[in-house]
């Protein structure tokens, strides 16, 4: 979209990257009805707003 091979990094708290975004400021063309595990991209005005982040599940939570 920007014409670079450049993404943004989205760093961890804990140092490292946990996730990635486009530079483009251009205004996105969806904004709603995504599919369940999409919908942090709702409502977003600017493909820079899409974050595409790793959520690390603790799986001893996820056990019980």
């Amino acid at each position: 979209m920007t014409g670079e091979a450049e993404w943004g990094i989205v760093t961890a708290p804990e140092g490292g990257i946990m996730g990635v975004y486009s530079h483009s400021d251009k205004r996105v063309i969806k904004t709603g009805n995504f599919k369940f595990v999409d919908r942090m991209l709702e409502q977003q005005a600017r493909y820079s707003d899409w974050k595409f982040v790793f959520v690390p599940v603790n799986v001893a939570t996820s056990l019980n």
